[in-house]
């Protein structure tokens, strides 16, 4: 992403102003000169570079989760057509009149690790496999 990339340049040329102010900070202390305001100059910039280096890192993520939930609403809708569709046709939702609820997280091999069954009451869960293999059969297809 391309504001990544200038917020990591900018967190470069922040860490060669800290250098450069730092070191005639330095040279001005050695001169026996006031060199305050070069040593607040400095660490002003590697702040600056902190908080660049910090955005590049969140604001990317950002927007890609922002069109990972684009994709996760199409995701939704295609989904829940197709249950729809199966109730319409076989005259009630996937595994509806099972003695408990019954779960289905639907996920691949990757997000796996991800789907912990937090659930605290009584339940079934079904794989995504089940889950599937159930809107095949009422589907036909």
């Amino acid at each position: 992403m391309l504001i990544g990339r200038i917020l990591l340049a900018l967190a470069a040329i922040f860490v060669i102003l800290f250098f450069v102010f730092f070191i005639v900070a330095i040279v001005r202390i050695i001169k026996k000169k006031t060199a305050k305001k070069y040593f607040l100059i400095s660490i002003a910039s590697i702040f600056a570079c902190f908080v660049s280096f910090y955005l590049c890192i969140t604001i990317p993520e950002q927007a890609y989760q922002d069109d990972c939930d684009v994709v996760r609403l199409q995701h939704l809708i295609y989904y829940g057509n197709l249950i729809e569709e199966y109730k319409s046709k076989v005259g009630k939702y996937p595994f509806e009149g099972e003695k408990q609820q019954v779960y289905a997280f639907v996920y691949n091999n990757t997000q796996k690790y991800y789907c912990d069954d937090t659930n605290p009451y009584p339940h079934i869960q079904k794989t995504p496999k089940e889950f599937f293999s159930e809107l095949e059969k009422g589907l036909g297809r």
